[in-house]
């Protein structure tokens, strides 16, 4: 239980607040070990509640019989989780809740207002979120795990484009492969983008078909035991022009920039920053349309981000994703996308997927 022994110390020295209510199941999960779902967590300096209905009561009460320090707590028709907490924040006598506002409905906080009083809440962003960033051996060998079945599939998936009729049909074959091989599902939905269509960086998989003479920009990611993996790839079924030769090769010299500049002490905007600067140089910045990167863990977004408004330092131990992408509408798009481990001397990429341009090509 170190990670929530570091949380209640957190909370222990903030200003504002007395307790921190957990609501976000991703956090719930990361500081117990038990899913989060349908439950909340208050944490005190000292104490820990464990939240839930019935339907989990009995396997809350086993798992948590095995850990000092949390107490489960049961909700009835007549008395919900707010109830609950209100009880506890008048025996601890507490005065100041923080709360997750990025992850609680307006409605939730409404009720959440009505039991404690709207006086006593203080939003608070990225609290636990914070502790999330730096992730311990343990769950980089997860992280590891999920990026080794996510390139097996794309290894099977440039073998497939031949085969297939459309982008639908590609990213099921993926799915179950993925499933296959040891993920519990996919870390978000796959993103099969052909011909055009791969101008759109977040493209939704339909029933575009696959045809020769054109990019498949593929973006995907495996969960294996709850952590996540984020690859992308830009295929080319038969001859590249010499215009998506040079964009490639755009976008694998600016993920090379962003690598050389990886290391403790950097602030992640200035990664993003330089960058856009290259782009610009190559007089292609306008098709450069989202952040260079994001963290990855227990969600396939988190902290940090590397955009132009970061407000992250790298440190060791972050996980993110290095993704620089140039996308051309009405022509079509490359992204490169691999995951690294900020290192106590520099980085250390975790994703060995090739990313040579001959390699994409499909003949």
């Amino acid at each position: 239980m170190k990670r929530l022994h570091a949380v209640q110390q957190a909370v222990g020295g903030h200003r504002q607040v007395g307790a921190l209510l957990i609501s976000e199941p991703a956090n719930i999960a990361y500081l117990t070990g038990f899913p989060g779902a349908d439950s909340a967590l208050l944490v005190t300096e000292t104490r820990a509640y464990f939240m839930t209905d019935k339907r989990y009561a009995d396997d809350a009460a086993a798992f948590f019989r095995r850990k000092s320090g949390v107490q489960v707590l049961v909700t009835t028709h007549r008395e919900n989780r707010f109830d609950l907490c209100k009880k506890k924040l008048r025996r601890h006598r507490i005065r100041r809740l923080g709360f997750e506002k990025t992850s609680l409905s307006y409605y939730t906080y409404e009720k959440l207002a009505a039991a404690v009083g709207r006086r006593c809440l203080v939003g608070c962003t990225h609290f636990v979120e914070r502790f999330r960033m730096y992730k311990d051996p343990g769950e980089i060998a997860l992280i590891e795990q999920a990026i080794a079945v996510n390139e097996k599939v794309l290894r099977a998936v440039k073998q497939w484009i031949p085969q297939v009729r459309d982008e639908r049909m590609l990213a099921q074959r993926a799915l179950d492969r993925m499933q296959r091989l040891g993920a519990s599902g996919p870390s978000f939905d796959p993103i099969v983008a052909a011909g055009t269509k791969s101008a759109i960086p977040h493209a939704r998989t339909g029933t575009d078909p696959i045809r020769k003479q054109a990019a498949v920009l593929v973006d995907m990611g495996a969960c294996y035991e709850e952590y996540c993996s984020d690859l992308t790839r830009t295929f080319f079924w038969g001859r590249m022009t010499g215009f998506f030769k040079k964009v490639y090769d755009n976008v694998l010299e600016a993920q090379e920039i962003a690598f050389s500049l990886l290391g403790p002490g950097t602030a992640a905007k200035t990664v993003d920053a330089a960058v856009r600067r290259y782009f610009k140089k190559q007089g292609c910045l306008q098709h450069f349309t989202h952040a260079l990167g994001h963290g990855v863990g227990r969600v396939v977004h988190e902290l940090p981000s590397l955009s132009a408004v970061s407000t992250e330092v790298l440190m060791p131990g972050m996980v993110l994703t290095i993704e620089p992408g140039l996308y051309y509408p009405g022509e079509g798009g490359v992204r490169i996308e691999d995951m690294v481990l900020i290192t106590e001397n520099g980085y250390r990429r975790l994703s060995r997927y090739s990313r040579e341009r001959d390699d994409m090509r499909i003949l």
